[in-house]
């Protein structure tokens, strides 16, 4: 099979019925032994209609147009417009309507159109679809865990002379996060709004509890802790010790207690050898169910809000979420949230980075290409950086902006925001079995889904699991061979 067939047979058998895509969708409605984690609190809020509704995580687009539109080649004004898509809402779609705000005021020769698409899963088949029918936007967000069948496909822009051009300086980027973005010596991708999942707990029900105002330092630690932390009335739980996570992002938050187990997704230098059903990653899966069915010390509540609701609503006293929801989850509780690193569980520390990026399709005219890149620059800059953290809680992408002077008051007033960036150097990168098919989270999720909710046999389960991405990883081995001539 040809580099050309696979490519395609990579986005039919992976990617599933696509939407039709649009230029203009409607707008919605709104690993060494780590050092002690910093613990950090949030003060409370004052009650919110929306309390129970998050702010950052992506809703669907109302419904698709009838096909996808390319970008117009002016705004009309005599500016270049640059069309974006975007798979940012709520507060943090916001925070990038005034980062767009400030581009097209910064300069005279560009007009950024910001266009939301839809949740990550959303916008990557929407970008399949536009692909296919030769009509895409300028530059897109790209999910930092979906970026690998478009590269596979050859239908991203390489970066690096786009880099050299502009003197973008790319020594003062966070080390790992602007290496995700490169392969085989070319840059693909840069980081835009980057995260990783961190421990959040109820510190109000902690104090009730008698417990330390910390966060557990093992798992085991936390499964001590949940007779205190649970109550009931009558047979009823009301309020549980954790709340596990069914969801989009399940997948990206399984990957780090694999590795807190030993366990992982696939052996990625050994041919991509799906081992999500081998021993160690069984182990990490069966104490989640255990969790869940065996001590009852977690809920689960499948679904988009189905790990942060019963969290707000006092139903569960701890979750694992994104550094992106330091901001909303700040705005939305009623009591005193507490972060910290993750618990470790018997192979020790495991965690993982996420969030997306930007970058330009290949078959972008040439002269949009420049001006796709200068809205990348500008919104990568410190100054930008400095903004997106303080609106949202994602990453500080640049060193410079981690001694900005605003961030340095902000850490210091509230030393939330520093927990995901001492946590950054010990976290790591996925792996293939998730990240490389277009259907690995929708697999995975199934398969976690009917353990944690159903109560299945996780073993039984996570077989047919490994059965299912090794299916699908098999065009994308033989592609991956010959990647390196890309």
């Amino acid at each position: 099979m040809s580099a050309g067939s696979i490519a395609g047979a990579i986005l039919v058998a992976c990617a599933g019925p696509a939407p039709t895509a649009t230029a203009v969708p409607p707008k919605p409605a709104e690993p060494p032994k780590p050092a002690p984690a910093p613990t950090a609190t949030i003060a409370p809020a004052k009650p919110a209609a929306e309390a129970a509704k998050p702010a950052e995580a992506p809703k669907p687009a109302e419904k698709p147009a009838e096909k996808p539109a390319a970008a117009a080649p002016s705004s009309g004004s005599g500016l270049m417009k640059v069309v974006f898509w975007s798979a940012h809402s709520g507060n943090t779609e916001k925070a990038q309507a005034e980062l767009a705000r400030r581009f097209n005021t910064s300069q005279s020769k560009y007009q950024v159109d910001a266009q939301y698409q839809g949740s990550y899963t959303d916008i990557m088949t929407k970008m399949q679809a536009a692909m296919a029918a030769k009509q895409v936007p300028d530059i897109f967000l790209i999910h930092e865990a979906g970026w690998l069948p478009f590269w596979l496909n050859k239908q991203l822009e390489p970066l690096d002379k786009y880099v050299a051009d502009t003197k973008m300086d790319v020594s003062d980027w966070q080390d790992a996060l602007y290496k995700e973005g490169v392969k085989f010596g070319k840059l693909w991708w840069l980081s835009t709004s980057r995260s990783t999942p961190i421990f959040y707990y109820n510190r109000e029900a902690w104090a009730e509890a008698g417990l330390p105002d910390r966060p557990p330092k093992t798992w085991t630690e936390l499964l001590e802790w949940a007779p205190k932390l649970t109550k009931k009335s009558g047979s009823d739980t009301t309020q549980f010790a954790h709340q596990e996570h069914i969801a989009d992002s399940s997948p990206w938050v399984l990957q780090t207690k694999l590795w807190q187990w030993g366990g992982r997704y696939s052996n990625d230098e050994d041919g991509i050898k799906v081992t999500i059903a081998d021993p160690p990653a069984i182990a990490a899966i069966q104490a989640i169910s255990d969790m869940i069915h065996k001590s009852k010390a977690a809920r689960v509540d499948p679904g988009p809000n189905g790990e942060r609701a019963p969290f707000l609503g006092g139903k569960s006293a701890s979750l694992i979420n994104s550094t992106s929801q330091l901001v909303s989850m700040g705005k939305s509780a009623k009591f005193k949230v507490g972060v910290g690193f993750l618990p470790e569980g018997p192979a020790g520390f495991g965690c993982t980075t996420g969030g997306s990026g930007m970058a330009i399709p290949a078959m972008v005219a040439g002269d949009k290409k420049p001006a796709a890149f200068e809205w990348l620059k500008f919104s990568t800059d410190t100054e930008s950086t400095v903004y997106w953290l303080k609106e949202t809680g994602y990453m500080p992408l640049r060193k410079s902006a981690e001694k900005h002077p605003d961030v340095v008051k902000l850490f210091a007033d509230d030393p939330n925001f520093q927990v995901a960036v001492s946590q950054l150097p010990k976290s790591r990168f996925q792996e293939y079995a998730r990240i490389a098919i277009a259907k690995g989270d929708s697999i995975i999720n199934k398969g976690l889904s009917r353990v944690a909710v159903s109560n299945e046999p996780v073993e039984a389960v996570m077989k047919e699991v490994a059965d299912e991405l090794d299916k699908e990883l098999r065009p994308v081995r033989e592609l991956v061979k010959v990647a390196a001539s890309y």
